[in-house]
């Protein structure tokens, strides 16, 4: 009588939502970086300049820093947006598949993986600045909180221009999370305004450093992408979308804190493909957080919906970002 190769499905598909899945995919996607890298499969970044420095991939200049700082910074981008799902249960089923889905969504495109620029620096920005409001919700003293957002956005901002045109759903972020009066939107105003005052107070930056370049739209002109490229976008994108259609039925039935949380994420999925089209010059800076936004929708619909062969579905979300990548080499 033969062995019988016996899997139990039940146990693959936690596998997933566990940390031992997380920690072999963060393996996987370290072991695949590298691999493109050393297959010269990373081209330069070109990024966008702040309103007063230049751009942060100029940061880093010795490549092989770059990398190990970069993939560093992915890996605990995707985990904090765990640590911020557990922290205010946005999710009532814990998972760490938001991190694990990250991780293989950058890894498709090794750019975003292997060399630091301002994609993963926005990415990891906005998780903090995602933290930072959720913990505004319904506390009218909270004004200080407020002010840091805005503060952490201009200063950002400086250095990655990017980052300025969350603005507007930051203040979005604050009607949703039930704050927003008078005092906040001062709060906000003195925030952004802040950095600058510090820095041309003592001398560092001058008004004539002020610099905010031309902004394509994608009205006035449609850029050549890489085909890898443009097809994790519409990809990520694609998916992000569907899979929030999928879990709307599941957010109404949740109280009013779980379903602002929620619609925040919502705003910055959105938001996210507004500016990448309102920007078209960034998009590469704004795919991160893109993928942080479609990976967490995908993320919560399996989260909540764990059948046994459920990881069947996990496995064919994820084999698209496989191809893409073996395409980019």
């Amino acid at each position: 009588m033969g062995n019988t190769l016996y899997i139990n499905e039940n146990e693959l598909t936690r596998f997933f939502h566990n940390r031992g899945g997380f920690l072999f995919v963060a393996l996987t996607a370290v072991l695949l970086t590298l691999a493109a890298y050393a297959a010269g499969a990373i081209p330069p970044v070109s990024g966008e300049e702040g309103m007063f420095f230049e751009s942060v991939d100029k940061w880093i200049t010795l490549p092989p820093v770059s990398l190990a700082v970069c993939m560093a910074m992915n890996i605990a981008t995707g985990y904090a947006v765990v640590i911020i799902t557990k922290q205010f249960n946005t999710i009532r089923s814990m998972s760490r598949l938001m991190a694990t889905l990250f991780l293989m969504m950058q890894t498709a495109t090794p750019m975003l993986m292997g060399e630091f620029g301002n994609g993963t620096f926005i990415a990891a920005v906005m998780v903090i600045e995602t933290a930072l409001l959720f913990s505004c919700y319904d506390d009218k003293s909270s004004v200080r909180r407020i002010f840091l957002i805005f503060f952490i956005l201009a200063l950002c901002a400086m250095l990655s221009l990017p980052m300025l045109f969350y603005l507007p759903f930051l203040l979005l972020g604050l009607a949703q999370m039930k704050v927003f009066s008078f005092r906040a939107l001062m709060a906000s105003i003195i925030g952004i305004i802040t950095p600058a005052w510090i820095l041309l107070g003592f001398g560092i930056i001058s008004p004539y450093d002020f610099r905010i370049p031309e902004i394509n739209t994608i009205f006035t002109d449609i850029p050549f992408m890489d085909p890898p490229l443009f097809t994790a976008i519409v990809l990520s994108a694609g998916m992000g979308i569907l899979f929030l259609v999928a879990n709307l039925m599941k957010l109404l039935s949740y109280n009013a804190r779980i379903r602002a949380y929620n619609g925040f994420f919502i705003l910055m999925l959105f938001a996210t493909i507004i500016l990448m089209l309102l920007n078209i010059d960034a998009i590469p800076a704004y795919l991160p957080m893109l993928n942080l936004a479609a990976s967490y929708q995908i993320a919560h619909f399996f989260a909540e919906r764990r059948h046994r062969r459920s990881y069947i579905a996990i496995l064919a979300t994820s084999l698209p970002y496989l191809v893409i990548y073996v395409w980019n080499l």
